[in-house]
């Protein structure tokens, strides 16, 4: 039971390992896209993709 429990947990944090590497790389990325389009002060993506759909 214990090593199961244990190899749950295991999955678990792989996981969520998995889930933060890609938001890091879709952060990365919208980054590089906000510095080529010439912004220089970073804006929250949501209200960027809002006002600025065009690019």
């Amino acid at each position: 039971m214990k090593r199961k429990k244990r190899e749950k947990k295991k999955k678990k944090k792989e996981k969520k390992k998995k889930k933060e590497r890609k938001k890091r790389e879709a952060k990365g990325l919208w980054y590089s896209l906000v510095i080529k389009a010439g912004y220089s002060r970073v804006i929250k993506p949501k209200s960027w993709f809002k006002t600025n759909g065009d690019i």
